[in-house]
């Protein structure tokens, strides 16, 4: 999967830690804004990001960031942006041959008939947890 890391543009974080994804059906690629979490990593000048709220941010890497799920799954997110919160793609998770469900307060991501990860709903915003895996992903090391 793909990932940016975009330079900052007054932001406001809404997750309380790396550990924390929003769930997004606008966002083009998975974004987060903590450097530390890549594996592997390309310093650039890359194209900026339109955002919802019709904002841009600058691209300024790429690289990978492992997520744990809660089932033990590990998704490896190739990763690229820099602004103050960490967001999954829907459509990137799509292209991917993941399918998202939305149920009242709960969100599922599955692959085939495997459950993947499990979100919850937090206001107006679907969120899962996940852990970070820094060295190690199916037995492989990354990068």
């Amino acid at each position: 999967m793909e990932f940016l890391l975009v330079y900052k543009f007054k932001s406001t974080n809404l997750v309380d830690s790396s550990t924390s994804w929003v769930i997004d059906s606008v966002v083009s690629f998975h974004i987060t804004y903590e450097r530390d979490l890549f594996t592997c990593y390309t310093l650039g000048n890359f194209d900026n990001v339109k955002m919802g709220h019709k904002g841009v941010a600058r691209c300024v890497g790429v690289g990978h960031v492992c997520l744990e799920m809660s089932n033990s799954f590990r998704l490896i997110l190739k990763h690229v942006l820099d602004i103050w919160l960490n967001l999954l793609s829907i459509g990137k998770l799509c292209d991917e041959n993941y399918n998202s469900s939305f149920s009242g307060d709960s969100w599922k991501l599955t692959k085939s008939s495997m459950v993947v990860g499990r979100g919850i709903r937090a206001s107006i915003v679907y969120i899962i947890k996940a852990k970070i895996l820094k060295d190690v992903v199916h037995g492989l090391e990354v990068c």
